[in-house]
C-alpha cells in the first residue's frame, strides 16, 4: 500500500465526526482535571481541622499545590508524546491522575494530602500538555479556532462547577468523597479514551503503518534503545526551556497567563472562608456563587473564538484585495 499519501495516515485525513469525537474525549479529559483542582474548595476548613492544619498558608497549599503539578507534568509529558504517540501518554497520565487522586481520598495526614495532590496534578496535566497538539493533529489551521473553543470551555467551566459539586458532596457525604467522586468521573473518560480514541500524531502513525505493512522506515539505521530515547527527550526538553528563557514572545504570554491563573486560584480559595465562614452560608449555597465565574469563563471563551475567526477573515479578505 501506499503510505506517502498524508490524507490517508494523519488525524486530519479521518471523518469529520471522528475528530470531533476525538477533540471531545480531549475536552472530557481536560474538564474532569480541572474539576478536581477545585472540588475540595468548600471542604478545605474541614480538612484542614481534621488534620490540624492551624497555618492558613498550609491550609491553601492543600488546594493550590494540584496546581504546581500543571507547571511540572507538560515538561515531560509534551516531549514523551512525541516518541511514543498522544494516545499511550494521554491515557497514562490520567492513569497516575486517577491513582494519587483516589490516594488523596485515602490520605491520613497533611503531608500525605500535599505529596498526594501534587502528584495528582502532574498527572491531570496531561491534557493540558497535549490539547494543543491533538488539535494541531485533528484539524488544519482555518478550523482549528472552532474545535479550539469546544476544547477550552469545558476546561474553563471545570473551576466553576468544581466547588459547586463539591459542596454538594461535602454536604450531603464527606470530604473524602469528593475525590471518589471525581475519580470515578475519570474512569469513564479512561475507559471511553482507551477502547475509542486513536492515535493522533503523524509520525507515530506513519511508523506504525511501516511496521505493519513491513517497509523500511527512514531511521531505520538510527540507533534505538534507552539512550536514544532519554537523548530525544532531553533534546525536546532542552528546547521548551530555551523557548521559555530566551523567547520574549512566550516569556510575555507566559507571565500574563500565569498571573491571571493565580489571581482566579487565590480569589476561589479565599471565597469559601468568605461566604461559609464569615457569611455562614451552608457548603452548598456558598458553592454557588461560583456560577458567575463559570458565566463569564463561557462568555469570554466563546466571544474570544468568535472574535479570533473575525480577525482571521478580515485579515485574509485585506490582503485578497491588495
Amino acid at each position: 500500500p501506499d503510505l506517502s499519501s498524508s490524507t490517508v495516515q494523519t488525524a486530519r485525513g479521518w471523518p469529520l465526526w471522528e475528530r470531533w469525537f476525538a477533540t471531545a474525549v480531549l475536552s472530557g479529559y481536560k474538564f474532569i482535571s480541572s474539576l478536581a483542582s477545585l472540588t475540595m474548595a468548600p471542604g478545605v476548613d474541614i480538612i484542614a481541622e481534621e488534620f490540624a492544619i492551624h497555618n492558613s498558608t498550609v491550609s491553601t497549599l492543600l488546594l493550590t499545590i494540584y496546581v504546581l503539578g500543571y507547571a511540572v507534568g507538560p515538561l515531560l509529558l509534551g516531549p514523551a508524546s512525541e516518541i511514543y504517540g498522544r494516545k499511550p501518554v494521554l491515557t497514562l497520565s490520567n492513569l497516575w491522575y486517577l491513582v494519587f487522586n483516589i490516594a488523596c481520598g485515602l490520605a491520613r495526614s497533611r503531608d500525605q494530602m500535599i505529596a498526594f495532590r501534587f502528584l495528582a496534578g502532574v498527572g491531570g496535566s496531561g491534557p493540558l500538555a497535549l490539547g494543543g497538539g491533538v488539535l494541531s493533529d485533528c484539524w488544519n489551521a482555518e478550523e482549528r479556532t472552532r474545535a479550539l473553543s469546544l476544547y477550552t470551555l469545558p476546561a474553563l467551566l471545570g473551576p466553576a462547577l468544581g466547588p459547586i459539586i463539591g459542596g454538594l458532596i461535602i454536604e450531603n457525604l464527606n470530604w473524602r468523597w469528593v475525590f471518589w467522586v471525581t475519580s470515578a468521573a475519570s474512569a469513564v473518560i479512561q475507559l471511553i479514551g482507551l477502547v475509542l480514541l486513536r492515535e493522533t500524531y503523524a509520525p507515530v502513525i506513519r511508523k506504525r503503518s511501516m511496521v505493519k505493512y513491513q517497509q523500511p522506515r527512514p531511521d531505520a539505521g538510527a540507533p534505538e534503545g534507552r539512550e536514544g530515547v532519554t537523548g530525544k527527550i532531553s533534546t525536546k526538553l532542552t528546547t521548551a526551556v530555551r523557548l521559555l528563557c530566551f523567547e520574549p514572545t512566550i516569556q510575555l504570554v507566559s507571565l500574563y497567563g500565569a498571573f491571571l491563573y493565580g489571581l482566579m486560584y487565590v480569589a476561589i480559595s479565599s471565597m469559601t472562608e468568605l461566604w461559609a465562614v464569615k457569611y455562614g452560608e451552608s457548603r452548598l449555597t456558598s458553592g454557588l456563587n461560583y456560577i458567575s465565574l463559570g458565566l463569564g469563563f463561557a462568555f469570554g471563551s466563546q466571544s474570544g473564538a468568535v472574535a479570533n475567526r473575525w480577525v482571521g477573515l478580515s485579515h485574509k479578505l485585506l490582503h485578497s484585495c491588495v
